[in-house]
């Protein structure tokens, strides 16, 4: 059902719930006051079955709205003990591509999606795709990825491997040698590929 419409079913559902809710709740003397006594009389039964049949409507949409929140609660947990079990199991090549975040000093860079250590990290969720997989000619495809928020508060210097601080010449170059095989392929989104 298209967004408007529902939008106003849900109004129409609400309005006769109030509606009719008044009808079957308010006191006789104030029904007979607005002159609808008569009237409900002969229609109970119908303004009844709408009371229920709207009761029953929101009813369904509160268990629902509360079934979603507990699917996405518990999407939320496990996606979180994925994060926690790949950052703690990372082998070299994923520990290395991590460290081109901060070797390129970039929350966000343009990757090989068919990198093996790329496909995982994506799975696990410790990497998050920004927008579509973009094809070329002369390469294999690539996207924009970035860290994803709650890996990010996961990883440290210690488990990336990373010195503290500044790194001297042997450190970086020790870094360097490190790097991913396609650490070429890998830039900052405001580079355009050839």
């Amino acid at each position: 059902m298209p967004k408007n419409v529902k939008s106003y079913f849900d109004s129409l559902v609400m309005w006769l719930l109030l509606c009719s809710s008044l009808l079957i709740f308010l006191p006789q003397p104030v029904l007979q006051l607005i002159g609808v006594a008569n009237w409900l009389g002969q229609y109970d039964i119908y303004i009844g079955l709408v009371f229920i049949g709207c009761s029953g409507l929101k009813l369904i949409n509160v268990f629902n709205y509360g079934l979603d929140h507990a699917i996405r609660s518990l999407k939320q947990q496990r996606q979180k003990q994925d994060i926690d079990e790949k950052i703690e199991f990372l082998d070299q090549a994923e520990r290395s591509l991590l460290r081109e975040f901060f070797i390129q000093s970039s929350s966000i860079l343009t990757m090989p999606t068919t990198e093996i250590s790329v496909i995982n990290l994506k799975q696990a969720g410790v990497l998050e795709q920004l927008g579509k997989e973009r094809h070329y000619a002369i390469s294999e495809p690539t996207a924009e990825f970035r860290i994803s928020l709650y890996a990010r508060k996961k990883l440290n210097r210690q488990l990336l491997m990373l010195p503290k601080g500044q790194p001297d010449e042997v450190e970086m170059k020790r870094l360097l040698k490190t790097r991913p095989e396609f650490h070429k392929n890998i830039i900052k989104p405001n580079k355009t590929a050839a």
